[in-house]
This record gives C-alpha cells, sequence and structure tokens, in this order.
C-alpha cells in the first residue's frame, strides 16, 4: 500500500477495510485477503500539525461508523464521508485542526474537539451539499 504514515487505526466495516493515510488517500482494503479495492484521493486539503509529524494533511484518529457510513475528521479540520457511492464525500469544516477522536452522539450528531478547545456539533443528515474547505482568513475567526 502506498502513502505517507498515519496515526490512523483502520475502520473495518462490513465491505472493507478503510483508512486513510498521511497524505490524504482514502484506501478501501479487501477484508478477507488484504487486496486493495480502491484508492481515492481527497483533495483540497489544508496543511496542519499534528501528532508525531511537523505537518501532514491526513487522518490523526480512527474514522467513526456512523448511519451514512464512515467519517473521519482530518488533520485540517475538514470532514469526510468515505463511503459515498461518488467518492469520500467533503460534509462538514471545522475551520480548525483536530488531532482527537470525533464521537457520534446519538444517531445524528458528530462531536468534533479542535485544537482551539471547541466543541463542533455536525448534524450528519443535514449535509446535502458540500461545504468548502474554510481558508485561513476563516480559520483564525473561529
Amino acid at each position: 500500500m502506498t502513502g505517507r504514515f498515519s496515526t490512523a487505526a483502520p475502520l473495518v466495516t462490513d465491505e472493507a477495510i478503510v483508512l486513510v493515510t498521511g497524505d490524504g488517500i482514502a484506501h478501501r482494503l479487501d477484508p478477507d485477503h488484504g487486496g486493495i479495492l480502491d484508492r481515492q484521493h481527497l483533495h483540497g486539503l489544508r496543511p496542519a500539525y499534528g501528532p508525531y509529524r511537523s505537518t501532514g494533511t491526513g487522518a490523526p484518529t480512527t474514522a467513526v461508523h456512523t448511519p451514512l457510513g464512515p467519517m473521519i475528521v482530518l488533520l485540517d479540520g475538514s470532514i469526510w464521508q468515505l463511503d459515498s457511492p461518488a467518492g469520500p464525500l467533503l460534509v462538514g469544516d471545522v475551520a480548525a485542526p483536530v488531532t482527537t477522536q470525533p464521537v457520534l452522539l446519538g444517531s445524528n450528531t458528530l462531536v468534533v474537539l479542535s485544537t482551539d478547545a471547541v466543541v463542533h456539533l455536525l448534524d450528519i443528515n443535514a449535509t446535502a451539499t458540500r461545504p468548502m474547505l474554510a481558508g485561513p482568513a476563516s480559520r483564525s475567526a473561529s
């Protein structure tokens, strides 16, 4: 498997083993023999600081099982739905680095703690449109 070092553990689903490497590439592996089912880039990621490296664009923590499929929060604060039929889908952006594990509250709310000590609540059912990734100006305003 190609890709940069990642601190995120893989997530096992019924169909695949899912992980995002430190260079922002989502991988789906066959759970029976480990072969790569597919590999897709998550586009538009911002460099951010995280554990075990000076910069990176990958996932510092494991993806989370949700009713919409696996979701992952990347180091730059972008939130991705990984099992979208069209490929990884950007569903949220907290506009600040994230290094802690997000959790699912109930079946509708993803709770994300960013490094600026802000708790973000994302209604995963209200993710019908792709948000824009926040730029540096909006990051400092949050």
